[in-house]
């Protein structure tokens, strides 16, 4: 829901040494470019609003944004030519199921790209929706270029299409399939919607404090904001109050408190590692950089024009239409989460939505979609079953359809697994002969009739 702090926690939380806060926060900036500005494959929806593919990697060890020039010839081609769709499809999988990701408040969906896109873009035919800052679009008119969009896949692909919504696309998502199951029933075809996964979704705005606390945010921004013409206060070296409150408000709330304490103990190393004074100085300076980022991603403005447009509005006009979805949902929300009422939101989606499935994930946050959930092998083994393994897959007997493994398995399996428990835990008999001598067998047992004693 809110990309700036998304940036922050994933640089440090992906960072395999400690960076500077300076770097973690260029890294963003990277990315953030990325996603908004490069693919070799989009739509434009809007001059704000863009559909772009996510190419699969094509190596293990290659990500995604690693290949983002693959497809490049495709875009020169057939850039406003609807075939665009299904040269994709055929040169990445024609039967790969459709999939697009709606992303959070921020509009781009930093979390999931880091740690989901690769996967998921390997499994399905990924297609991403971002949004530019400058946007300030009604609701209504991004979900209908969803909508338009959505169509355009399913009609050039013949394929199923699953919406994948995490924070406002949680809430983006259902409007949009309620939109597309409408006019599939009025024009008497299949609706093109094959499920819904909706990721801490903000069906639960509703249910939390953000209506009074967001547009308090948006006015300190509002009230420091330098006039136009002006300076901004201590020539602009500090960040605004805005960037300092919004930063430190959403990352107390965002993280688990799991990733909370790496972050903390992350910054803590990289402050004891520097002894310079001068250095200390760089840290304070780096961090305050950091702040800056609040105010460059989700400005004053912008904040206040999705809290208003997109949140109240898409609550008021899904939530008493969620009963009337009628394809299978999986719902997806960290029970950790401090910034919307997600683990509220699971009861009262299993109570609103026909076919829903959840997945509460422990000790995790807002900022669910990190490097411990595989959000490609939920929706894979969920009721949504984009693949059919239910029908393609025949369910394992345990009697019928055991066979006996291999000698040399079974051999391995022994000496392996099998000896040494035998070796540290099988009973070790011992006996005694008529001169009280003890042996190591059972040989010394008379061999007469009658009772014996056996202490063990």
């Amino acid at each position: 829901m809110w990309g700036l702090t998304k940036k922050v926690t994933t640089a440090l939380l992906a960072a395999s040494s400690p960076p500077s806060i300076n770097q973690a926060g260029q890294d963003f900036r990277n990315l953030y470019s990325i996603l908004g500005e490069q693919a070799s494959v989009y739509q434009q929806l809007s001059p704000t609003l863009r559909i772009s593919h996510v190419t699969p990697p094509q190596e293990e060890n290659q990500d995604w944004t690693d290949v983002l020039d693959l497809d490049a010839e495709l875009m020169s081609k057939f850039e406003n030519d609807d075939n665009l769709f299904s040269e994709v499809a055929n040169k990445h999988g024609s039967d790969k199921p459709l999939a697009l990701y709606l992303p959070g408040l921020d509009g781009f969906g930093i979390s999931a790209s880091t740690w989901q896109f690769n996967d998921l873009a390997r499994t399905f035919d990924l297609w991403r929706l971002s949004v530019a800052i400058e946007d300030r679009s009604s609701f209504s008119s991004v979900v209908s270029s969803v909508v338009k969009m959505v169509e355009k896949l399913s009609t050039s692909t013949g394929r199923p299409i699953y919406l994948i919504g995490e924070s406002f696309g949680g809430l983006l998502a259902p409007a949009v399939a309620l939109n597309v199951q409408k006019k599939a029933e009025r024009e008497g075809r299949d609706n093109p919607i094959g499920g819904l996964v909706m990721v801490n979704p903000a069906t639960s705005f509703d249910y939390t404090s953000w209506d009074v606390l967001a547009p308090i945010l948006s006015s300190i921004g509002f009230l420091t904001s330098p006039a136009e013409g002006k300076t901004a206060p201590f020539g602009g070296l500090l960040p605004s109050p805005y960037a300092v409150l919004g930063g430190l408000t959403l990352s107390a709330l965002i993280p688990s408190s799991e990733q909370f304490k790496r972050i903390t103990d992350l910054v803590q190393n990289i402050a004891s590692g520097t002894s310079d004074p001068t250095g200390i100085l760089d840290l304070i300076q780096d961090m305050l950089k950091s702040f800056e980022l609040t105010e460059e991603t989700l400005p004053p403005g912008l904040l206040d024009h999705r809290i208003k447009n997109w949140l109240f509005v898409g609550s008021d006009l899904v939530l008493p239409r969620l009963k009337d979805i009628n394809v299978p949902a999986l719902v997806v929300v960290g029970n950790e989460d401090k910034l919307i009422d997600s683990r509220g939101e699971v009861k009262r989606l299993q109570e609103k939505l026909p076919q829903v499935e959840t997945l509460v994930v422990r000790n995790a946050g807002h900022f669910v979609l990190d490097e411990n959930v595989n959000l490609t092998e939920a929706i894979l083994y969920s009721k949504l079953d984009p693949l059919n393994f239910r029908e393609t897959k025949k369910k394992f007997d345990p009697i019928l359809d055991w066979k006996l493994p291999e000698q040399d398995v079974i051999d391995e399996t022994r000496e392996s697994t099998i000896k040494p428990l035998e070796d540290a835990f099988s009973p070790v008999y011992m006996s005694t002969d008529a001169n009280g001598k003890r042996s190591f067998d059972l040989d010394n047992i008379p061999k007469d009739d009658g009772p014996i004693l056996f202490v063990a």
